[in-house]
C-alpha cells in the first residue's frame, strides 16, 4: 500500500483539503473519538497486525513539520506581567497548593502543564505572546516539592522577585524550545 493519509479532526479538515495536494487521503476523525499515545506493547501488536496485511510503519528520525516549515517565525518573548491577587482571586502559593495535593492523591511524581492558560492562571502571570490572549510561551513542571517554569526569554527584576517571593524556580532553557 502505497498511500499518505492525515487523520484530523474537524478543526483542520477544511484546511487540509485545500492544502494538500490529491495523493494525500484525509481522514476525518469522529468527534468523540480521541486521538491518544498508545503503549509500546499496543504498538507492537499494531505493528504485527499490519505485516499481514504487508503494511508497515515507518518511523521518521526528524520531525516532518520542522523538515518543511522552512519560514517559521520566531517564538515570541514579550514581557510578561503580574495579574494582580485581587483580580485572580487566589493567590499563586494556594493554586500550586492545590495541585500538589491532588498529584499526591494520585500518586503522581510530577506534572508536566504545557497549556498557556493554566500556566497562566496558576502562577498570576499574564503576557501577550499569542495576540488577543493574554498567555505567555512557557512549560511548568509541579513537583511534591518544587516547581520550575521553563522559559526562552529572560524576565523582568519585578517578575524574579515574585517568582522567588513564591518558591518559583524559573528556567531559561533553549532545551525545551525548539530552535528557529
Amino acid at each position: 500500500m502505497n498511500e499518505a493519509v492525515l487523520w484530523t479532526d474537524s478543526r483542520y479538515y477544511l484546511q487540509a483539503k485545500k492544502q494538500l495536494c490529491s495523493k494525500w487521503t484525509i481522514t476525518q476523525t469522529a468527534k468523540k473519538k480521541v486521538i491518544e499515545l498508545i503503549t509500546i506493547f499496543i504498538f507492537n501488536i499494531l505493528i504485527f497486525c499490519l505485516a499481514s496485511s504487508k503494511i508497515e510503519l515507518v518511523p521518521l528520525i526528524k520531525n516532518l513539520v520542522d523538515e518543511l516549515w522552512f519560514d517559521r517565525p520566531q517564538y515570541p518573548a514579550l514581557p510578561i506581567f503580574i495579574h494582580d491577587e485581587k483580580y485572580a482571586g487566589e493567590s499563586l502559593m494556594s493554586k500550586v497548593t492545590r495541585v500538589r495535593e491532588n498529584i499526591t492523591q494520585l500518586n503522581v511524581d510530577a506534572l508536566v502543564i504545557t497549556a498557556l492558560d493554566e500556566i497562566a492562571w496558576l502562577l498570576n502571570l499574564r503576557g501577550s505572546d499569542i495576540p488577543f490572549t493574554p498567555v505567555f510561551i512557557s512549560y511548568v513542571l509541579l513537583t511534591k516539592n518544587a516547581t520550575s517554569l521553563y522559559l526562552k526569554q529572560e524576565v523582568t527584576h519585578e517578575i524574579k522577585d515574585y517568582l522567588q517571593r513564591n518558591n518559583i524556580q524559573y528556567v531559561i532553557s533553549s532545551a525545551v524550545f525548539p530552535v528557529t
